[in-house]
């Protein structure tokens, strides 16, 4: 057996690595976060012909008790059923060409575009008149040549459906006929690698879990870690209007950020329980899963199943469950953070602060001042786009971290187990090891066995002529004699001092071993200054005569004491015979 060494320094190494490791994964974090900011700004969608054109047109707004406004932009105050706003587009502002499309993005209207009278693009009023959702929807207006000749205004009318928050237009933009499929992308081409890439890592982790189920290789932690990435990065790119890239079906990229919205909260609340240790924590996750839970099933079946009630308009219960949510998540974490006090358990309070604050802050945004896409202007990007980046980071690096310790701590375990059952001097088993062959050859009821005890005759002459040095190498050479020749179906170890067990669960390999044995003690025993020899005490049990294994130690371990009495009288008598 190989010797293996544990010290409390390889544990504060350990540490140390980590601590670096840490590091090193958020500065790389940044640092591909900055290069890809860059690359995408330099190559990503820079066509001089892309024109945000929101204030160069203006709105007139109808109000329900009979008013309206003008507004000098395409960002219009929110608008509810009954309601209708109408965008005027004065193409002769634009630097249109012909193919090029005047793209946007509306939130559960009924939207009819005209130009000189003329209808060019109508969505919503099928949804409307069959009382469902119209969605998420991403409008390409073509223009051409007979309408940038005549000058004449495009017009947008957009009129609420029935129940629901949020219905307005976003994003108002000529864009050229080859880009226009590519209009979601616009400041967002960093959003979408990082959540596409969530999306596609997570959907790779359950389908492998789900391969592995049958086979008993389960693990709830990973498994609700990643439908959380996998709910999250549906809604973030639902809600962005990115899923249009990827398929044509609108229908699905239009409605699934809803769905994924409702069910996300339920598999993050589900692995903060199974992490939690604490009851007040458990008992708190277990409640916010199963209203989670609760609220997701009851809007489904809503929305398939109601004409009055249907995801959209269940949307402020939604913002006030989440930011209830959060804030019992970060009040929870504030009052266990006194027993949670490792190096992911600090990552994860950050992650839980961060995330809390900018999700507060994105609801605020949206129920308050009325901003469906609240951005940070400066980067371009959301509030929950921020949020979800550092939580789901936040979130790995915990689950990354732990696995790192829980393996650290296997290898303790491992170290700790390996020092009770291997001699640390010899690397062949203790005695501790040896009781353990012994407990097993007891429970299989093996009945056919043979024990050989081993005693080193000399080892006192070693210690007190030669020093202990010597005394310990004997050892050792024995030892290592022992494992040269044993090639049979058993165990050997050191029982302690200068004494050895050798057991074979097959009793007629025990000849070929002996001689072995013996002929590496004459050949190799050379360079010792005394003759190396040993006391060997046998004691075998058969189907006729069995014995346990404590009967047969006590029986070999007589044995080699006859046998040392033996040796030790005919040594005297060969010295006084030699006087």
């Amino acid at each position: 057996m190989e010797k293996k060494y544990f010290s409390k320094s390889n544990i504060e190494l350990d540490n140390k690595t980590l601590r670096r490791l840490i590091l090193t994964v958020f500065f790389g974090f940044f640092v591909l976060m900055l290069v890809f900011d860059f690359a995408f700004k330099s190559i990503g969608l820079q066509n001089e012909r892309i024109q945000d054109i929101d204030d160069l047109a203006y709105t007139q707004v109808f109000f329900s008790d009979g008013t309206s406004t003008t507004v000098q932009s395409a960002s219009f105050p929110q608008i509810h059923h009954g309601e209708r706003a109408i965008v005027h587009i004065p193409v002769k502002k634009l630097n249109a060409h012909s193919g090029d499309q005047i793209c946007f993005v509306f939130y559960n209207s009924v939207v009819r575009v005209f130009s000189n009278s003329h209808m060019l693009y109508s969505n919503g009023e099928l949804a409307n008149a069959h009382g469902k959702l119209a969605g998420n929807v991403f409008c390409r207006v073509p223009i051409n040549a007979s309408t940038i000749n005549s000058g004449m205004e495009v017009l947008i009318e957009i009129k609420p459906q029935r129940h629901t928050s949020i219905s307005r237009l976003i994003h108002l933009r000529l864009v050229p006929l080859e880009e226009a499929s590519l209009y979601p992308l616009i400041n967002h081409e960093l959003d979408f690698m990082l959540f596409s890439t969530i999306l596609v890592f997570s959907s790779f982790v359950l389908g492998l879990l789900a391969i592995l189920f049958p086979f008993g290789l389960r693990s709830p932690k990973a498994l609700s870690l990643a439908a959380f990435c996998l709910a999250v990065s549906c809604w973030f790119m639902g809600y962005n209007d990115m899923f249009y890239i990827l398929s044509d079906n609108d229908f699905v990229c239009s409605m699934l950020e809803y769905p994924a919205l409702y069910f996300a909260p339920i598999p993050l609340f589900i692995y903060f329980y199974l992490c939690a240790t604490e009851r007040y924590a458990k008992r708190t996750y277990g409640i916010l899963s199963a209203a989670s839970g609760i609220l997701f099933v009851s809007a489904t079946l809503l929305e398939f199943y109601s004409t009055e009630w249907n995801y959209n308009r269940l949307l402020p219960v939604v913002h006030v469950s989440i930011c209830l949510s959060v804030l019992i998540l970060f009040f929870t974490f504030l009052q266990t953070r006194k027993k949670r006090t490792g190096i992911s358990d600090q990552i994860m309070n950050i992650g839980v602060a961060v995330f809390a604050m900018l999700i507060t802050l994105q609801v605020i945004e949206i129920r308050v001042f009325k901003t469906n896409h609240a951005e940070i202007s400066t980067l371009n990007t959301s509030y929950s786009a921020i949020a979800l980046l550092i939580f789901v980071g936040a979130l790995f690096l915990n689950s990354v971290i732990k696995y790192f310790e829980s393996q650290r701590i296997l290898f303790v375990q491992h170290q700790l187990e390996t020092m009770a059952y291997v001699d640390t001097l010899t690397g062949i088993h203790s005695r501790t090891g040896c009781y353990k062959e012994l407990e097993s050859i007891e429970q299989e009821h093996i009945t056919d066995f043979t024990v050989l005890f081993i005693d080193a005759n000399n080892l006192k002459l070693a210690n007190d002529h030669y020093g202990h040095e010597t005394g310990d190498k004997l050892i050792c050479f024995i030892a290592n004699s022992i494992k040269k020749a044993f090639d049979a179906d058993g165990f050997y170890g050191r029982w302690g001092g200068d004494e050895f067990i050798v057991c074979f669960r097959n009793s007629a390999e025990v000849s070929g071993f002996l001689n072995k044995f013996f002929n590496i003690l004459k050949t190799e025993g050379t360079d010792f200054d005394f003759p190396v020899t040993v006391a060997v005490g046998r004691a075998s049990s058969t189907k006729d005569a069995p014995l346990s294994t404590k009967d047969a130690i006590n029986k070999a371990d007589a044995a080699m004491y006859e046998n040392k009495k033996k040796h030790k009288a005919a040594r005297e008598k060969a010295q006084r015979e030699k006087k």
